[in-house]
């Protein structure tokens, strides 16, 4: 299991087997290639519909929007985590 906390203290956990998966290497590719939906994806991948809403929830802001960025640097966060789960 990979767990941590994101640079905004967001909590997660996932199971390492979760990134060995060609979809999530597609989604991810996709992401980096600037195509930001694919961030939902990996987020209800590696989360979980519950969790991923908790993520949600968490980056919104006062007026009640979803920055795109912010998911995408949570995200990132999370992989982050996984590499250094690796080493």
């Amino acid at each position: 299991m990979v767990t941590g906390k994101t640079k905004t203290g967001f909590e997660f956990c996932y199971s390492q087997d979760d990134i060995n998966d060609m979809r999530t290497f597609r989604a991810l590719a996709d992401l980096q290639s600037g195509n930001v939906m694919s961030a939902e994806y990996l987020g209800k991948k590696l989360l979980g519909e519950k969790k991923y809403a908790e993520l949600l929830a968490h980056i919104e802001t006062e007026d009640g929007r979803q920055p795109a960025d912010a998911l995408v640097a949570e995200i990132n966060d999370i992989f982050l985590a996984a590499q250094n789960a690796k080493k």
